[in-house]
Parts: structure tokens; sequence; C-alpha cells
């Protein structure tokens, strides 16, 4: 098998599955959950001294600073991998 037939094949196979919008759906996904994380952890080491009204508000600010972009990443590949799918049944 030459290594143009093999590169058909597997193009033919990943675009069966769709391999890539799964992966980046994956990657994705994971990140988010990830900074979730951090966002707990960060929120609890933050407070854990006590609560005051601007350290609430700093802590806050801090976790949308990081967390929503992120968030909205993951909100477009979803998107993404949803219009890709529905285009690719009809």
């Amino acid at each position: 098998m030459s290594i143009e037939a093999f590169v058909e094949s597997f193009v033919k196979i990943e675009t069966a599955l769709g391999l890539r919008r799964s992966a980046v759906l994956g990657i994705t996904l994971w990140i988010t959950v990830k900074s979730y994380f951090w966002a707990a952890d960060f929120a609890y080491a933050a407070l854990k001294g006590g609560i005051t009204n601007e350290t609430a508000l700093a802590t806050g600010a801090i976790i949308l600073a990081v967390t929503g972009p992120i968030s909205y990443l993951q909100k477009v590949v979803f998107d993404s991998y949803i219009m890709s799918k529905s285009v690719e049944v009809k």
C-alpha cells in the first residue's frame, strides 16, 4: 500500500467518523472542566482567610476573567460540532 493510498483511506475514515471534531470537542471540554476546578480551588484559597465585600468581588472578577472566555469557547465549539453533525446527516 502506497502512502497516497493510505492517506486517502485514512481521510475517508476520518471524515466518516468525524475524529477531528470529536477530538476538538473533547479537548475543549477537558479545558473547561480543568478551568472550573481551578476556579473552585482559587475561590477556596482566596476566601479561606475571611470574606469581605472587596475580596469576594475581586475573587469573582478573577474567576470570571478566566472561566468566561473558556466557557464561550466551549459554546462555540459545541455549536460547531452540532452544526457539522446536522449538515452531515442531510
